[in-house]
């Protein structure tokens, strides 16, 4: 089902967020004013994928990056930089008084205990975490799974012996 949003403000993680009656709704790639279409993100009832730019933002350029969009290094290159550096300094200076709860993201990235490795590893990918914290159903913190994790579940078996042996020569 494709679903036509119009993306309100940005994300603490550079994700475009619509308002909607269920609440806040993630979208990557997307910018403040610019009115998309998206589809459904498995597991993820407040992300989704952009599908279609309807309409864009007058503050969209180019990215300078023929990778923007696959590897998931930079998240916001496609928006003029003023606009880019003014949200990032946001990010980290508020006022003394300002309660946490207005500059703090509730929906924080996460996944479950049976959440595939491929899945997980993608994640960590996508958004260049360190970490990603594990939650039951009622989003109870197991635990994490390091950026070291995702390295040793994914690599093939034998190869960190294979390549420490290369650099003994």
């Amino acid at each position: 089902m494709v679903d036509r949003l119009a993306i309100a403000r940005l994300g603490q993680r550079g994700d475009g967020i619509a308002d909607t009656a269920d609440g806040p709704v993630y979208v990557p790639y997307t910018l403040p004013g610019e009115t998309v279409e998206t589809e459904s993100w498995p597991g993820h009832p407040d992300r989704r994928h952009l599908v279609r730019m309807d309409v864009p933002s007058p503050e969209r350029i180019a990215p300078i990056c023929p990778h923007f969009g696959v590897c998931g290094g930079c998240a916001l290159q496609h928006w003029r930089a003023p606009r880019y550096g003014a949200w990032k300094r946001d990010l980290v200076v508020a006022a003394p008084d300002t309660p946490l709860a207005t500059v703090m993201n509730p929906n924080v990235l996460r996944v479950e205990a049976d959440t595939p490795k491929e899945e997980v590893a993608a994640l960590i990918a996508k958004y260049d975490l360190l970490a990603l914290p594990v939650v039951d159903a009622r989003r109870k913190l197991l635990g994490t799974v390091t950026i070291d994790d995702v390295v040793d579940i994914m690599l093939p078996r034998g190869w960190k012996k294979r390549s420490l042996r290369s650099i003994a020569r």
